[in-house]
């Protein structure tokens, strides 16, 4: 089952929280996941969801962790069903 606005909402929040912390641009993340630097931004708008594969890239990009990324998404999109 697809995620629920408010958990694209988390989950894209924390993919730019996580960037900023890192101290990278977009581009930078986009270069190091093969990505597009408009593909990295809807991703933290939550217009678009990475997939595990891509997630685990963006992690290791942003040198945190996909559950660290994850944490509270998929109890959200619980409670909102």
């Amino acid at each position: 089952m697809p995620l629920d606005t408010d958990a694209r909402a988390l989950l894209g929040s924390r993919l730019l929280a996580a960037r900023r912390s890192a101290e990278l641009s977009a581009a930078d993340v986009a270069a190091a996941t093969g990505s597009s630097e408009e593909t990295i931004r809807q991703y933290e708008r939550g217009y678009r969801l990475p997939t595990i594969d891509r997630l685990a890239d963006l992690a290791a990009a942003l040198q945190t962790t996909s559950s660290a990324i994850m944490d509270g998404v998929s109890s959200i999109h619980r409670r909102n069903r």
